[in-house]
């Protein structure tokens, strides 16, 4: 009897495997043809039917009823028709597939002429040309033979069919898992034929083998076995992890509740005090205060008659304030008797009656989201399959969130990462056991992990927003700039910046363009912040400026101050004596009018009479206003950059009335410093760049956290952790608990007040004039611009974010292919993210500079640190990083904003705008907005959002485009630990900051999106990691490994998908000799190329104290010393050099080697 397969497998098998039947053999252009569409990427997508199904919009359409039993059992072939909302995107689904399998068949059938034509077009696919370029160019150099070449391209051949496979594996619908799996696997050992490519190797081999790795990483094959699978559409519900997980989190809350419980002594005590409150209450009598003399009787009277009143009603305020939180007292104890009532139930597993519900409606929800809602007997329509696959679904819904009181990190192995590796104070507060601190931890800090209560509009973001009227400001001054060169102005940029400074004091210019310049400074920078800081209460209603016609805020130079002290001195002193006795004149005038003054008027009177007799009674007119004068003097100097708080208080910012040591005396510690412009202008620094800068970092973070939290310092929210801890406290049985408590109480608050400190560019401040503060930041500053020539190399797996994050269909059809079909649209496009800080790099040199730790805004003191600034704030543009990370994060924005837009005028919210900080109700206001000013252009979405109705919304949407582009195209923020941002950390720690981002923009995110855009998107980055390594190998004419485990290992080590994870390794492999480690594990011998360079100090105490100072010591000594200068030393020299390892400099700088070591 024949053997007979099953159906399904059979189907399932055909597909994999190219049928044995001898058919006329093809010719030459059909093989040709066929392999363009399968080997080749431009050719896969290109042939892509374009009316595939996308998404479900019509839920009501069954595609299973146009199916014939065939297709049915065709499970890849269902899978695909799942999401068809027409018959039309079934018939595309059908030519699709027709035309995949119709290729196949000719290139099974083609013999030799298929193999050689398709390694032709496998080798003639553009996403090849960079390994097999690094290696003929190699070769090129070396002399070797082009077999030698070949040998070396075989080895980064497994991270190009990788990358081919990716994309291949997202414009085909017959690709699966198993033959990606096979072809990049047999790539490392192939490749060095050239020509097998992407998709040769699985028709070569034998149906066994194809059938074991297929079963072994095929997610189809996986399903139809009923494995678990991280790519599973269907994951099943385990309801007894839900209810444990619910009941877990209401002991939390019912355990804090608890502890709110009286006495029964503190419970009657407290109620005789409510009693005997409302009593006194009552007895409050309004009697008339004394008359006031020297006024008429009536109004005498009646003046009289309403002040008592309002004694009255102070009084009964006071009593009834008492009674209030006596009241609140008593419901705590209430719901605290209730809350142990619950707990009692919940350690016997009982969930109360009044919470089952909730249970019951969270256990739903995830039926609902997780398994195929089909009734018993009937056949589930694949519109529902398709709402299964699209849908993640969360561990834990909104409701019990709110229950737990507190976020939760979403996935048990995530939530174990990021407390493993909580090494910053964002993991530490996500995580800490009071939920007080992990809600504040979100609203306060950006989050880039998922919690279980969706995300919220964190005050980071809205801080960031604030870039995009600097930007604005900053692009339209640079074009007057432009103009005023091109009309024949003989200013330097630096020159012109500070005529637009003073045009902004005065409001007057001889120039032009300058004043044209100052007038947008203040329309886009100045004035918005101001009048934000007023809304908020930052600053007073009525703030006026009275040291120039406008206002500029101050940055003061503190060499010119040191170098002219004395004349300083002076000036300041003239002014403060002139300020009081202009003081005293008004004093004596406001005597004469405060008889007939009344209202407002004469409060305003009383308060300078009172000011004068304030200063009088300390005998001003006997200070010493030169002593007082250089105080301000050491104030300056000792602030950070030459700024003051906000410009007017003199006395701010000290702590206890002390600056550095030094006590604030007197009246200065009150007094305000509002010295006209004119009288001190050339003590100033007049940069208007810089001075834009400043503005924006001192008062965006004050705004939004005042806008956020009633308080920049956080007071009330940082008392409410500390009585949350209290109570804990008071509830713990031992001295050891309480302990623990206070330990993990001052933890939290620490990291609490550190983020916020961040933020406001205050952490960690020292005296930024102490030589250790000026040479760590003169260091930081050289390695930067000596060691970050080739860093753009390194960005290279940055490509794979925008996949990872995206998909690959969306990225090319909406990023990708309207950026070719028109350029100008897409700038525009990209033009609208840049109002939100987004891809604007070109200008601000963000990036770069965080992750070189060199994002310090303090100018040197001397000529040699000013200059080692310039060419710091520059060198993003020279080795080319901040334009790499502009048109990164334009296209990730573009394409992000393409995809959320057609969703939400479909109907559909895109999942990760809940993490984003949009909740869906927002997000349904959000696309009505779309819907009345949105326009869609050459395919490309414009949103308008500054034109919507709602200014909110747009501060919403702005704050996720730019949360999901920081997070996508990495750029570093609370990740790192605090002690990294201390002069010391930033040195020692220096480069590193980018590995502890992306752990958990990278890493985490991982673990807890696991779908096939991720898993795709690992793929990639492992691909264009080992792309990475092999350029750099090349460039430094090193050798390029042919070991696939090593090609691997360095692939996942420059993609950053593992983070601080691999820091962390290659710190031990590099200390232990290579003894422990990854790589000693797998038998890898050679240690990380990333490392090899470094020493073992360098390895641990970062450049600084590695390869610079042993350097410079080195180079120093063979340039003294009696020993001949060897070539060793001339590459130690070469190290020291400003820009040595750029691309284009390396290759000159190898020649005078050469030349040297010749002489």
């Amino acid at each position: 009897m024949p053997f007979v397969r099953d159906p399904e497998e059979q189907v399932q098998l055909e597909r994999l495997i190219p049928k044995a039947v001898q058919q006329e053999s093809p010719g030459a252009l059909e093989i040709a043809g066929a392999a363009f569409r399968q080997y080749n990427t431009i050719g896969s997508i290109a042939s892509q039917e374009r009316n595939l199904p996308v998404y479900v919009d019509d839920q009501s359409f069954n595609p299973y009823d146009y199916l014939t039993e065939e297709e049915k059992v065709d499970e890849v072939f269902a899978r695909n028709v799942a999401i068809a909302d027409t018959e039309d995107e079934i018939n595309s689904v059908r030519r699709q597939r027709d035309q995949e399998r119709n290729d196949r068949e000719i290139l099974a059938n083609g013999g030799a002429l298929s193999f050689f034509i398709g390694a032709g077009t496998a080798i003639a696919d553009p996403i090849n040309f960079i390994p097999i370029g690094g290696a003929v160019a190699k070769t090129y150099k070396t002399g070797n033979s082009i077999l030698r070449s070949a040998a070396v391209t075989a080895s980064v051949s497994s991270a190009t069919v990788a990358a081919q496979e990716s994309i291949l594996h997202g414009s085909q619908i017959e690709r699966t898992y198993g033959e990606s799996a096979v072809n990049v696997s047999a790539a490392a050992f192939l490749g060095g034929a050239l020509g097998i490519g992407a998709g040769k190797v699985s028709q070569y081999l034998n149906e066994r083998q194809i059938k074991e790795i297929a079963d072994s990483m095929d997610v189809e094959i996986k399903l139809a076995k009923g494995e678990d699978t991280v790519l599973s559409y269907g994951p099943r519900l385990d309801v007894d992890e839900v209810r444990a997980s619910f009941i877990d989190e209401l002991k939390v809350e019912f355990t804090g509740l608890a502890g709110n419980k009286l006495t029964r002594g503190e419970e009657k005590a407290l109620r005789q005090e409510a009693k005997a409150l409302k009593e006194r209450i009552n007895l409050v009598e309004e009697l008339p205060e004394p008359a006031i003399k020297g006024i008429p009787a009536r109004q005498a009277k009646k003046e009289s008659v309403a002040a008592g009143k309002k004694v009255a009603d102070q009084e009964r305020q006071i009593f009834q304030e008492q009674l209030a939180i006596v009241n609140g007292r008593l419901s705590s104890n209430k719901v605290a008797k209730e809350a142990e009532s619950n707990l009692s139930r919940l350690e016997q597993d009982i969930v109360p009656t009044e919470y089952q519900q909730r249970l019951d409606n969270i256990l739903a929800e995830e039926q609902r989201i997780i398994e195929l809602p089909a009734a018993p007997g009937e056949t589930p329509t694949l519109g529902q399959m398709a709402q299964a696959e699209r849908i993640t679904p969360t561990e834990l819904s909104v409701g019990a969130a709110q229950v737990a009181n507190g976020e939760q990190v979403t996935g048990k192995v995530a939530k174990f990462l990021v407390k493993a590796l909580s090494f910053d104070p964002l993991s530490r507060t996500i995580t800490s056991e009071n939920p007080l601190v992990r809600s504040l931890a979100n609203t306060l800090a950006e989050n880039p992990i998922a919690m279980d209560r969706g995300g919220v509009t964190a005050v980071e973001s809205l801080i960031k927003l604030h870039d995009g009227k600097y930007v604005s400001a900053l692009q339209a001054h640079l074009d007057q700039f432009k103009i005023y060169r091109q009309n024949g102005g003989k200013l330097k940029r630096v020159q012109f910046n500070e005529a637009v400074a003073r045009a902004m004091r005065n409001d007057v210019s001889e120039i032009p363009e300058a004043l044209a310049s100052a007038r947008t400074w203040r329309d886009e920078l100045y004035d918005p912040l101001k009048n934000e800081a007023i809304s908020v209460g930052l600053l007073p209603e009525d703030i006026e400026v009275s040291t120039a016609v406008n206002y500029l805020n101050r940055r003061w130079s503190k060499e010119k101050i040191a170098a002219n002290q004395p004349d300083f001195e002076q000036r300041v002193a003239k002014w403060l004596k002139d300020e009081d006795l202009k003081l005293f004149t008004q004093a004596k005038q406001a005597q004469d009018d405060i008889a007939i003054a009344t209202g407002a008027e004469k409060a305003k009177l009383q308060k300078v009479i009172d000011r004068a007799e304030y200063k009088q009674g300390m005998d001003l007119a006997k200070q010493d206003y030169i002593d007082i004068a250089r105080q301000i003097a050491q104030r300056i100097k000792g602030s950070p950059d030459g700024r003051l708080p906000y410009d007017w208080k003199i006395g701010d910012g000290s702590a206890s009335g002390k600056l550095n040591g030094t006590p604030m005396r007197g009246p200065l510690r009150s007094r305000t410093f509002q010295i006209p412009d004119n009288m001190i202008d050339d003590f100033l620094d007049n940069n208007i760049e810089d001075l834009g800068r400043i503005y924006l970092r001192q008062i965006a973070p004050d705004v939004e956290l005042k806008r956020a939290f009633d308080d920049v310092e956080l007071t009330n929210q940082i008392a409410d952790v500390e009585n949350w801890y209290s109570t804990e406290m008071r509830s713990a049985k031992t001295e050891k608990q309480r302990l623990a408590l206070d330990k993990r109480r001052q933890s939290d608050i620490e990291d609490i007040a550190g983020m916020r400190d961040r933020m406001r560019g205050v952490y960690g401040m020292e005296d930024p004039n102490s030589i250790w503060h000026r040479a760590a930041r003169v260091s930081r500053n050289l390695n930067y611009i000596r060691l970050m020539g080739g860093v753009v190399a390194s960005s290279v797996p940055d490509v794979a974010r925008t996949f990872m994050a995206e998909g690959f269909t969306k990225t090319f059809t909406k990023g990708l292919v309207p950026l070719a079909k028109n350029l100008k649209t897409f700038r525009v496009a990209a033009a609208e993210s840049k109002r939100y800080g987004v891809g604007v790099d070109a200008l601000l040199s963000g990036r770069s500079q965080i992750i070189a730790d060199v994002s310090d805004y303090t100018k040197g003191g001397t000529t040699f640190e000013r200059g080692v600034q310039a060419l710091t704030d520059n060198f993003g543009r020279i080795n080319l990083m901040d334009y790499w990370t502009a048109g990164m994060k334009q296209l990730h924005a573009v394409t992000m904003q393409n995809s959320i837009i057609d969703d939400l005028l479909k109907g559909k919210i895109d999942k990760r705008l809940s993490r984003l900080g949009i909740d869906d109700a927002n997000a349904l206001n959000i696309a009505k907005q779309l819907e009345k000013y949105g326009e869609k252009v050459d395919g490309v979405w414009l949103s308008n959002a500054r034109n919507w109705d709602v200014p909110e919304l747009e501060r919403i949407w702005g704050a996720a485009i730019r949360k999901e582009s920081d997070r996508v195209i990495v750029v570093p923020g609370q990740e790192k630990p605090l002690f990294m941002s201390t002069p010391m950390g930033k040195t020692v720690m220096q480069f590193r900051s980018f590995m502890f981002a992306s752990t958990q923009r990278m890493t985490i995110g991982a673990l807890q999106n696991q779908d096939h855009n991720t898993i795709g998107g690992l793929l990639m980055l492992t691909s264009f990691g080992m792309m990475s390594y092999a350029f750099k190998q090349w460039d430094g004419d090193r050798e390029i490994s042919e070991d696939p485990a090593e090609l691997i290992i360095e692939g996942i080590d420059r993609s950053g998908s593992l983070g601080a994870i691999m820091e962390i390794n290659n710190t031990i492999e590099k200390l232990s000799s290579n003894n422990f480690g990854l790589r000693p594990l797998l038998g890898v011998d050679s240690p990380a190329a990333r490392f090899a360079s470094r020493s073992a100090v360098e390895a641990a105490l970062g450049p600084t104290f590695g390869s610079l100072l042993d350097t410079t010591m080195r180079v120093g000594n063979a340039g003294l010393g009696e020993d001949d200068w060897s070539d060793s030393d001339t590459r130690a020299l070469r190290r020291l050099l400003p820009g040595q390892n750029l691309t284009f400099v390396r290759q000159g700088l190898d020649k005078i080697e050469e030349s040297v070591g010749d002489l």
